[in-house]
């Protein structure tokens, strides 16, 4: 099952998705970089969409947590 993108209300970020089977966090920046952050876990993945600034709690939360990489071309 293809992963789903999800718009968000940013001027940093595009869109998110997350991957269940790989429990990977894809996040599109309107800059057009790409990043994948590794073994997330799920509630931090709901608690991200629940969130009114999704680039801060990405910085503050997520980056700090996970291992990513970006995958710009």
């Amino acid at each position: 099952m293809p992963m789903e993108y999800v718009q968000v209300n940013s001027q940093v970020i595009d869109s998110i998705a997350f991957d269940d089977v790989n429990n990977q966090l894809h996040v599109r920046y309107q800059n057009k970089d790409y990043i994948v952050f590794y073994e997330v876990k799920k509630a931090d993945y709901i608690a991200l969409q629940g969130t009114a600034n999704t680039a801060e709690f990405i910085d503050s939360k997520i980056a700090l947590d996970y291992r990513s990489e970006n995958m710009t071309d």
